[in-house]
């Protein structure tokens, strides 16, 4: 199983990544600007970034202005996939 989580670098994120990853062997695809909260996620999962947050924003933009049928199934509660959005509070 693939999954993607946003956030996954902050304290709920990683909380909900580690579970996925220990538990179930998902493939856990992580987007997160990994500021404060991303040393847990670093050392416990050894994650380190693949890219720069301008990159991987840049992609993310580009994936979902070609992926426009996936993301309005999402917004209409149509798609049926896998999907866990986690959004970071505001400091």
């Amino acid at each position: 199983m693939r999954v993607l989580v946003t956030g996954g670098a902050g304290f709920i994120g990683s909380a909900v990544c580690r579970r996925l990853v220990l538990q179930t062997g998902a493939a856990v695809i992580n987007v997160d600007k990994l500021t404060y909260a991303a040393n847990k996620a670093r050392r416990e999962l050894g994650w380190e970034p693949t890219r720069t947050f301008e990159r991987g924003l840049a992609e993310t933009v580009g994936w979902y202005l070609k992926s426009r049928a996936w993301w309005e199934r999402a917004r209409c509660g149509v798609y049926g996939g896998s999907r866990l959005g986690l959004l970071a509070a505001q400091h």
